[in-house]
């Protein structure tokens, strides 16, 4: 297996060309032309914060709050965009940089650039024992789908996957 992380335009065309058989997308995607089964994650999203913040002694961000932060959110058309998030921009989101990978982000955190907007799930929290993760409040949570080209002919074992993880989440439908 070979999994990474890319754009949806890039992921879009890499199943349109055959090029690859799956994807996980996270959020929104367009899924008119693929089939899908949704899985039964729900991805929170929230802020990294340093431990030695004053922020990481709160339980959650609040818009308020939230607004006046210096923001680094991944870059827009990522695989992993986060749903739902118009209102940050309409309620002027101070972003400061995006980011397409989570380890830069997490550099540019400690140097003080900003606060890093993710989901939970993005990030192994066990290892970064400097970095704490507050959740938005309300809570937004995206949900987390697979996706493939229909009418695709897989290979043996791509077939198989596949029919494990249907069989797994919904019955073995797909």
């Amino acid at each position: 297996y070979h999994i990474y992380s890319n754009s949806n335009e890039e992921i879009t065309r890499q199943l349109n060309n055959g090029l690859i058989d799956f994807a996980f997308v996270i959020g929104d995607f367009e899924y008119s032309s693929f089939s899908s089964i949704k899985l039964p994650y729900e991805n929170l999203v929230g802020i990294l914060v340093m431990k030695d913040d004053p922020l990481a002694d709160r339980e959650n961000i609040d818009l308020g709050t939230l607004l006046t932060l210096p923001m680094m959110k991944r870059e827009p058309g990522t695989i992993h965009s986060l749903r739902n998030l118009e209102w940050m921009d309409n309620n002027h989101l101070n972003t400061v940089a995006t980011y397409t990978s989570m380890s830069s982000a997490i550099h540019m955190l400690r140097a003080g650039i900003g606060y890093v907007l993710c989901f939970k799930d993005n990030v192994d929290l066990d290892l970064l024992d400097d970095v704490c993760f507050l959740p938005l409040y309300p809570y937004l949570y995206n949900d987390t789908h697979i996706i493939w080209k229909e009418h695709k002919e897989f290979s043996r074992m791509a077939k198989l996957l596949l029919d494990k993880i249907a069989e797994h989440y919904n019955g073995g439908e797909n």
